[in-house]
């Protein structure tokens, strides 16, 4: 994508939600996720691609609290056990 960018009198459209901000509210400037990249008329980045990564990124973090669920239950057990055997 940055070669798209550096190219000279190239007309690049870029599609992007100005209510949808990914800055945390800390940070003194804003920033945007990108959905739709076009330029010269042609699709550089288009909104299925990116939408399809947003879906992936949902289903890691499923798979993230599944896996904290579970070692939290493995550290529970083994906490209970050292206190069953303690007394």
């Amino acid at each position: 994508m940055t070669s798209v960018l550096n190219k000279k009198d190239v007309e690049i459209q870029i599609l992007y939600d100005p209510n949808d901000s990914d800055s945390a509210l800390w940070e003194f400037q804003t920033i945007h996720p990108l959905y739709q990249v076009v330029s010269d008329n042609k699709m550089i980045k288009s909104y299925r691609s990116t939408a399809s990564k947003y879906n992936s990124n949902d289903e890691l973090g499923i798979w993230l609290l599944i896996g904290g669920l579970f070692v939290s239950v493995i550290c529970f057990t083994i906490d209970w056990s050292v206190q069953k055997d303690a007394k």
